[in-house]
């Protein structure tokens, strides 16, 4: 099951499978959000015209009124595209996480005869106390009970 994009630990040192686990984490949440909000901002233009039109036919007639709700709908339209483009980050990172690095962290453990602490502590000597990685697994986000009860190969 192993593929181009996999790094095996036994061909690279441990800083680069820590690094390569933490970017994976990074882009995934990245892309995400940068598409959640594109499709945001895009989908958000219907409202704001229906709202402008529904101004100018209440009574707005001036440019100052008009500049005003256009302003108030772009930051309405922002703050809401925001929110939900880190909704989106998130469960893209915790997707990421659960679908490709616990498996890849698991294998490690296996493979290095590791426990869970060894594997923390190593990462968190490796890598920023912000990463992503360092964060889901001192969140105790490295459950193998979970591994164990469903992991398919053991079945």
């Amino acid at each position: 099951m192993t593929g181009p994009d996999q790094i095996t630990p036994q061909e690279q040192d441990f800083g680069a499978f820590a690094d390569k686990l933490n970017q994976t984490l990074v882009t995934s949440g990245t892309t995400f959000a940068e598409q959640a909000f594109g499709l945001g901002c895009s989908l958000s233009l219907i409202p704001m015209g229906l709202v402008m039109l529904a101004a100018i036919i209440l009574g707005a007639r001036n440019w100052i009124t008009i500049s005003l709700v256009g302003l108030a709908e772009v930051l309405i339209a922002m703050v809401i595209t925001a929110f939900f483009s880190n909704r989106a980050r998130q469960g893209a990172i915790a997707r990421v996480y659960r679908d490709e690095v616990l498996p890849e962290i698991h294998r490690y453990l296996d493979e290095q005869q590791c426990s869970i602490d060894e594997f923390t502590g190593k990462v968190a000597e490796h890598l920023p106390e912000s990463a992503l990685l360092v964060q889901h697994l001192k969140n105790g986000l490295l459950d193998t009970n979970q591994k164990i009860e469903n992991d398919p190969e053991k079945e």
